[in-house]
C-alpha cells in the first residue's frame, strides 16, 4: 500500500498522490473512449483505487502497472504544463474561443439563427403532432412493436411452455 504517513516527506507524498492521481485520470479517460461515463469512472476509481492500494512487493505486478499509468499520467502532464508555458497556447484558446464566441453572438444577434431555429423547430413539432392524431402514427408503431415483440418471446419460449 502506497503509505503516506508522517514517516515519509513532502514530496514523496505529493508524488505518490499524483501517481494515484494520474492512474485515475488515465483509467477514467480510457473508459470514457471505450464504453461511455460510467465506464470511465468505473476505470478511474480502480485504477487509482489500484495504485494506492496493491503493496510494492514482488507478486504484485497488477499496483506496479498501475503506478507505472499513474507516473505517465504525471509525466505527460507536466510535459504539457512545461508546453504551454513556452508557447502560451492556453492564453491563445482561451483569447481565440472568446473572439469566436463574440462572433457567433454577433452573426445571431444580426441574423436571429438561434429564434428561426427554434421558431422552426416548434412549426416542425406542431405539424408532426396533427400528422401523429390524425393518422394514429405512434399507437400503430406501439402496436407494431408490442405484436412483433409478443411473437418473438412465443418463438423463444421453451416448447413445453407454450
Amino acid at each position: 500500500t502506497i503509505k503516506m504517513s508522517d514517516n515519509n516527506s513532502n514530496e514523496e507524498n505529493k508524488k505518490s498522490k499524483d501517481i494515484v492521481y494520474g492512474a485515475g485520470a488515465i483509467g477514467a479517460a480510457t473508459g470514457l473512449i471505450l464504453g461511455g461515463p460510467l465506464l470511465g469512472i468505473g476505470l478511474g476509481i480502480a485504477g487509482a483505487s489500484v495504485a494506492a492500494t496493491q503493496p510494492k512487493v514482488l507478486g504484485s505486478k497488477l499496483g506496479d502497472i498501475s503506478r507505472k499509468v499513474g507516473q505517465v499520467g504525471v509525466n505527460g502532464y507536466d510535459r504539457i504544463k512545461t508546453f504551454d508555458k513556452e508557447t502560451g497556447t492556453t492564453t491563445k484558446l482561451k483569447q481565440t474561443s472568446k473572439e469566436a464566441i463574440k462572433k457567433a453572438s454577433d452573426f445571431d444577434k444580426q441574423h436571429k439563427i438561434v429564434e428561426k431555429t427554434i421558431s422552426g423547430m416548434k412549426t416542425v413539432g406542431r405539424n408532426a403532432n396533427e400528422m401523429n392524431n390524425k393518422y394514429k402514427i405512434s399507437q400503430k408503431a406501439s402496436e407494431a412493436i408490442e405484436s412483433t415483440l409478443d411473437k418473438v418471446n412465443e418463438k423463444l419460449k421453451p416448447k413445453d411452455k407454450k
